[in-house]
């Protein structure tokens, strides 16, 4: 009897050492994965929304660019004497010079107006650069613009100003100064304005991203949709009143995250595998 017990003895505190042993291993497992998760989670995700926030900050630039060089082709025609006694003595031949098809392409742009003081528009077209052709739909969708768009809050104490408004079926960038002489003097007489269409191909090719401009879009946020492994980003463009008039679309890779998760797995499955050996 005394030897069997002996012999017994051993077995029975083995077996309770790998149940120890088994218990702190898991409870090890356990808590290494918890750390693991609160210190490489939180930290691919701030990285993440860097990214993200960066993708936004990229998006306003882009469309203020934008519309600071419509601005800057229609500073040029607001002061210059020519417009100055254009709006005081208006002539043919200066219509037929300054808003040719060709004048208008020279500067990029499909629209132009001017307008007087009181709002009462002197001329305004739009010409279709793939023809060449005016397109009386636009013209009186910009006129629309014109008239329901407070000019003198857009331009402010600049004598310039710039906004996006939706014209019909497309979204345009518009640029407004005041009728000045050349050297910037003279009581202005009226307004001069450029509209320039703004496309997903060129919001794309400013981005260096697959965007479009989505013209049903009033939302006046940022958007940010996260999935599994994209997130979609939406940014307002908006108009003279402050109110988005349509918005920039666009997805990204998750990669961060991804990596992040890869990387929390892959430290508690090699943790894990280490306690294992350990306890072998």
């Amino acid at each position: 009897m005394p030897t069997l017990g002996r012999n017994l003895r051993p077995t029975s505190l083995g077996g309770k050492l790998v149940a120890i042993l088994t218990t702190v291993g898991l409870a090890g497992a356990l808590g290494i994965t918890i750390i693991l998760a609160l210190v490489i989670t939180p930290n691919f995700n701030a990285l993440e929304a860097k990214a993200n926030a960066g993708h936004i900050d990229r998006t306003r630039a882009a469309l203020t660019d934008y519309a600071n060089k419509i601005e800057s082709a229609v500073r040029d025609y607001g002061d210059w004497t020519q417009s100055y006694d254009y709006m005081a003595h208006p002539t043919a031949k200066f219509e037929q010079e300054s808003f040719s098809p060709l004048a208008m392409s020279n500067l990029s742009v499909q629209g132009m107006a001017y307008v007087r003081p009181d709002g009462r528009i002197q001329i305004a077209r739009w010409y279709d650069p793939a023809t060449g052709g005016e397109r009386p739909a636009m013209r009186a969708a910009l006129i629309d613009t014109i008239t329901h768009t407070d000019l003198a809050r857009v331009v402010g104490t600049n004598n310039s100003g710039r906004f996006y408004a939706r014209l019909g079926p497309v979204v345009a960038a518009i640029g407004v100064a005041q009728v000045r002489r050349s050297d910037g003097t003279g009581t202005p007489r009226g307004y001069v304005l450029m509209a320039r269409e703004f496309t997903s191909q060129q919001i794309s090719d400013l981005l260096q991203l697959n965007a479009t401009i989505d013209r049903t879009a009033r939302v006046d946020t940022d958007q940010l949709i996260k999935g599994d492994r994209t997130a979609a980003i939406q940014v307002p463009i908006k108009g003279a009143d402050g109110h988005a008039v349509a918005a920039a679309r666009f997805t990204v890779p998750r990669d961060v995250s991804m990596v992040g998760r890869r990387m929390l797995l892959l430290a508690v499955a090699g943790s894990t595998l280490l306690l294992l050996l350990v306890l072998m």
